[in-house]
Formats: C-alpha cells, sequence, structure tokens
C-alpha cells in the first residue's frame, strides 16, 4: 500500500493545502512559517481520533470571517454552515 497524498482543509496555515507523497521518500522543506509543523500537527491530531484536541485556534485564518458571521442563537431562518476542519488521505 503506497500513501499518495493528504488534503488539508481549514487547518492553521493549511487553508486548502495538498501533500503529495513519492514512492521512497518525502521530507517537508520549506521557509518558517509554512505550514509544516501545522501538517504534521494536523496528521498526529487525527490518528490520535480524539475531535476534542482539536480548538477552536486550530482553525485558518480565513475562516475567523464565517465565525463573525455566524448568526446568534434563536436565528432559525439562517442556514449557514460552519466551517470545519478535514483531513482526505488517499492510498
Amino acid at each position: 500500500m503506497h500513501l499518495h497524498s493528504l488534503t488539508f482543509k481549514n487547518f492553521r496555515r493549511l487553508k486548502d493545502a495538498r501533500i503529495d507523497f513519492a514512492h521512497d521518500l518525502t521530507i517537508f522543506v520549506g521557509a518558517n512559517n509554512s505550514g509544516k509543523t501545522s501538517a504534521t500537527h494536523a496528521i498526529e491530531l487525527f490518528l490520535s481520533g480524539g475531535k476534542d484536541k482539536f480548538t477552536v485556534h486550530d482553525f485558518s485564518a480565513g475562516c475567523w470571517a464565517d465565525f463573525e458571521s455566524f448568526p446568534a442563537e434563536g436565528a432559525a431562518d439562517a442556514k449557514v454552515e460552519f466551517p470545519a476542519i478535514s483531513l482526505d488521505v488517499w492510498m
């Protein structure tokens, strides 16, 4: 079995990012604050199976506008989709 790629959505610096893996060796290389640690931390959080380990601070900065526009409790007419953090694994 070969891990082909990972796709992250809304996790810290990874608003919409994809990592493709080579068949033999893959190394994360990049500038400081580019998302290397975010990617490895997201993998750790998803593999640990604990949804309670995610916090509001794990959402990417692009999600904050959605949070601020989210309707107050009791607004029955509003149909707003709350942002979600996701990781797609392709094998």
